[in-house]
């Protein structure tokens, strides 16, 4: 295979109508993925392609495609037929050059038009807002049941007042009179995605009758089961050596309910009981038994003593609060108590980054009914001693999560 020589891109200019969209795409060339004397690559075409029709869309041009966008590639060197009057001295020049040249080079030019399309070049801007909170699938097209609210932001439109507004109002990335973008179109898609309360998220853009550039958006979400209870049933078996085993049983039974105070909060309380026994010369022993409890409620949104500003800049933002307690009777040894609880919140910075704060942690930990045998061992260690000490702690945590997948 001769793949023949490596091209290298030279100049990159734009061949653009629209003055609007002409200034739009030179004020973002510093993202451009086209650069001179960089290696030419079919690849990198596609991506400035896509990188352009997400810039325009998210500026506003609803109908504007990828299609709308070509390129124009010349590899010729115009410089080798700088001489008018001697034709045949270009033609020298051209034959000279690419036996010395490495890496012919290429100018790109961008093309962005109408195309079929005479609205692809229209701004259009965010009409009225309508959102349909427990929408059905089997709903009729026109439902004269359905209750109509007419609020600051937007239209609700519902059979039962399952949410309040506010939730609604935080997981909207657009309002009215905003140019349309692509971007807020897919963010709040992922936010009323992120907070579990509905099956389905559709939203839909449709143009406003009494105008040419406006869009009336639809929200359509079709609402979870607010509440589900799990059972789960857990069997553990350990051989040791010298014919010694043990066997182990757990029920974990945890409950939820995913709209409590009708603001999309969650509800987690999960128990949890178990007991393990010992099989020593085919003599069952009950070994240990532990039970424990947890409690969590997460708050979709910042719960801070100040007010944050831009809170739509927290993507997937929580609250969280968590208590809980851990009981373990290891039979003929000693008892342990824990008791636990943490507040503190939880966001996305990027989609790649990731914070969890917790400004309060508390847990206290308490041994207690120690066996003679155990208060022996005890004493006979300083190291030993200070590990089944009861004590009372309290902190801060802070962790910072990055995925690159």
């Amino acid at each position: 295979v001769d793949a023949g020589q490596a091209f290298l891109m030279d100049s990159i200019s734009y061949d653009i109508p629209d003055s609007n969209v002409m200034r739009i795409v030179l004020n973002s060339q510093n993202y451009s993925l086209l650069h001179k004397n960089e290696s030419f690559s079919a690849e990198k075409l596609i991506d400035e392609r896509d990188r352009i029709a997400q810039l325009l869309n998210d500026s506003g041009y609803y109908k504007f495609s990828i299609n709308n966008i070509s390129f124009v590639l010349d590899t010729t060197t115009k410089e080798f037929f700088s001489n008018s009057m001697n034709p045949f001295e270009n033609i020298l020049n051209v034959f000279n050059a690419a036996k010395k040249r490495v890496n012919p080079t290429l100018d790109i030019t961008v093309n962005i038009r109408e195309g079929e399309d005479s609205l692809a070049f229209k701004q259009y801007r965010i009409n009225n807002i309508f959102i349909y909170p427990d929408y059905s699938i089997d709903a009729p097209l026109i439902d004269s049941t359905l209750t109509m609210k007419q609020l600051k932001s937007f239209t609700l439109l519902y059979h039962r007042d399952l949410f309040k507004p506010r939730v609604l109002a935080h997981s909207l990335s657009f309002k009215k009179g905003d140019l349309y973008s692509l971007a807020k179109y897919n963010n709040t898609i992922a936010k009323l995605n992120s907070l579990g309360e509905w099956k389905f998220v559709t939203v839909q853009f449709r143009e406003a009758g009494d105008s040419t550039s406006a869009l009336n958006a639809y929200l359509y979400l079709v609402p979870n089961k607010k509440q589900s209870v799990g059972v789960g049933v857990e069997v553990t078996s350990n051989e040791y050596s010298l014919g010694t085993s043990s066997l182990g049983s757990a029920l974990n039974i945890t409950y939820q309910n995913k709209n409590v105070n009708r603001a999309a909060n969650v509800l987690t309380v999960t128990l949890k009981g178990g007991i393990e026994s010992s099989d020593t010369s085919h003599k069952i022993f009950l070994q240990a038994r532990d039970f424990s409890g947890q409690v969590n409620l997460s708050f979709p949104r910042f719960i801070t003593p100040w007010k944050v500003r831009d809170f739509s800049k927290f993507s997937n933002a929580k609250t969280d609060l968590n208590l809980g307690f851990d009981y373990i009777d290891r039979i003929d040894l000693f008892r342990f108590q824990n008791y636990y609880g943490s507040y503190g919140y939880q966001w996305n910075e990027t989609p790649r980054k990731s914070w969890i704060i917790n400004p309060f942690v508390l847990g206290y930990n308490k041994y207690s009914n120690f066996s003679p045998a155990f208060q022996a061992e005890l004493d006979s260690s300083e190291y030993l001693r200070n590990s089944f000490q009861s004590v009372f702690l309290e902190g801060e945590n802070v962790s910072f999560i990055y995925n690159n997948q």
